[in-house]
C-alpha cells in the first residue's frame, strides 16, 4: 500500500520517518538548462498540491537550493573532506553531464552553509530561491569551486541545474499518487 502525503503551499507537515533517499523510487525525471527553468518548476509545484518522496518539503528543498546558489554567488564555499577533494574533480565532467546521486550526507563543516532549517514554509523557501536565482544570474562567479576545481560560468550553471534536478525530483505533483514513496515504504 502506498501512502500519499499531500501538501499545499501554506501547510507543512513533518515526514513520519527518515527515508533512505538512495532507494526512493518514483522520482520525477528532470532536465534543466537554466536556473529560470528550475525556478519555473518550483513555482509550478508550489502553486498546487505536491508530495515529497524524500525527507525534505518543497520549502526546504528551495531553501537549500538558495543556500547553494548563495554559496557560489558570495564565494562562501566549504572545502570538502580531503578524500572527496581529490576524487570529485576527476568526476566533474560526469557530474555536470549526468547529475548527482541521492543519498549524499553533508559533512559537519558543510551543514552551517548548506543545511536548511528543519521546517521551511513553501513560500518562504521559494522566495529565498527567487532572490538567490536573481543574484546568481547577475553575479561574477568564482573561477574555482572547492569541490570541482576550475569552473566557467556555464559549468556553474550546469552544476546548479544538476543539483536542482536531483532535489526537485523528490517533489511530485499530488495527482501522481501512483509512484511509490520509497522502496519498501508504505
Amino acid at each position: 500500500m502506498t501512502v500519499c502525503y499531500l501538501f499545499r503551499a501554506e501547510k507543512i507537515k513533518p515526514m513520519p520517518e527518515t527515508i533512505n533517499t538512495a532507494k526512493v523510487t518514483g522520482r520525477r525525471e528532470l532536465h534543466f538548462n537554466t536556473m529560470r527553468e528550475v525556478l519555473d518548476d518550483a513555482e509550478r509545484l508550489a502553486a498546487g498540491e505536491w508530495r515529497p518522496l524524500g525527507n525534505w518539503s518543497l520549502g526546504k528543498v528551495c531553501q537549500h537550493l538558495a543556500q547553494s546558489l548563495d554559496s557560489a554567488t558570495d564565494d562562501n564555499q566549504v572545502a570538502p573532506p580531503r578524500v572527496i577533494g581529490w576524487i570529485v574533480p576527476l568526476m566533474k565532467g560526469w557530474i555536470l553531464k549526468h547529475g548527482m546521486k541521492p543519498g549524499f550526507q553533508m559533512s559537519r563543516a558543510m551543514k552551517p552553509v548548506f543545511m536548511p532549517p528543519d521546517e521551511v514554509e513553501t513560500m518562504a523557501g521559494l522566495e529565498a530561491f527567487r532572490v538567490a536565482v536573481d543574484r546568481f544570474e547577475s553575479a561574477q562567479l568564482p573561477a574555482r569551486s572547492k569541490f570541482l576545481g576550475r569552473m566557467t560560468r556555464d559549468e556553474w550553471i550546469a552544476f546548479h541545474c544538476r543539483h536542482a534536478e536531483m532535489h526537485l525530483s523528490f517533489i511530485v505533483p499530488a495527482n501522481d499518487c501512483t509512484a511509490a514513496t520509497a522502496a519498501g515504504a508504505t
